[in-house]
C-alpha cells in the first residue's frame, strides 16, 4: 500500500502496489484487490468508505541531506578500531568515524595500560567516514586483545565514551 505522493519512476515496480487515500473509490479498489487475492473481505453497509484516516503523511520538515539520528534502540557506535602489525617499524591502530558526523577531542583514558607504547592521543578532530591511525608498539607476552576505551564529543557537544575491541595479532 501506497499514501502520498509518488516519483513517476517508481510507478515500474508498483505493478501490485494500491494507491490509497480517503476516496471511496480508491477505499473500494484496494476491497477488489483484497478479494481477487482470495481474502475474506466484507463490503456490506457505507460505513468502510469513510471510516479511518488514510491521508497522506506530511512531507518531513527537517533538514534535507542530513542524517537525523535515532533515538530508539541500543545507540549505535560512532568509532571503530583495527590492529594493523608492520614487519617492520611500528604496528598501527587505526581508529575509524562510522558516524555521520565529525568527532572532536578524542582521548584515551586507558592507553596506558596498553602492554607496549601507544603514541596519538589526543586525537583533535577524526572527520564522519574517515580514519587516523597511531603508533603502537607491543613488548612481548602482551595480550592477544586489548579493549581501548576512547572519549571524545559530536559536533553537537555530546560526550561519548565507547570500547573499541582490538585484537592484537594483526
Amino acid at each position: 500500500m501506497e499514501l502520498g505522493s509518488l516519483r513517476p519512476f517508481s510507478d515500474v515496480a508498483g505493478r501490485h502496489a494500491v494507491r490509497l487515500d480517503n476516496s471511496s473509490p480508491k477505499r473500494n479498489d484496494l476491497a477488489n484487490r483484497l478479494k481477487d487475492a482470495g481474502c475474506d473481505v466484507t463490503t456490506s453497509g457505507a460505513d468502510w468508505l469513510s471510516i479511518g484516516d488514510f491521508t497522506p503523511p506530511n512531507a518531513p520538515d527537517g533538514p534535507l541531506g542530513r542524517r537525523v539520528p535515532s533515538s530508539l534502540g541500543r545507540p549505535r557506535n560512532r568509532l571503530d578500531a583495527q590492529y594493523l602489525h608492520r614487519t617492520s617499524g611500528s604496528d598501527r591502530i587505526q581508529l575509524i568515524n562510522r558516524s555521520g558526523q565529525d568527532v572532536f577531542d578524542l582521548n584515551s583514558p586507558n592507553a596506558k595500560d596498553f602492554r607496549g607504547r601507544l603514541d596519538g592521543f589526543p586525537v583533535k578532530r577524526l572527520p564522519a567516514s574517515k580514519s587516523v591511525s597511531l603508533l603502537a608498539l607491543q613488548v612481548s607476552g602482551a595480550p592477544d586483545t586489548f579493549d581501548l576505551v576512547v572519549t571524545g564529543r559530536t559536533e553537537d557537544g555530546e560526550q561519548f565514551t565507547e570500547t573499541l575491541f582490538l585484537d592484537l595479532n594483526g
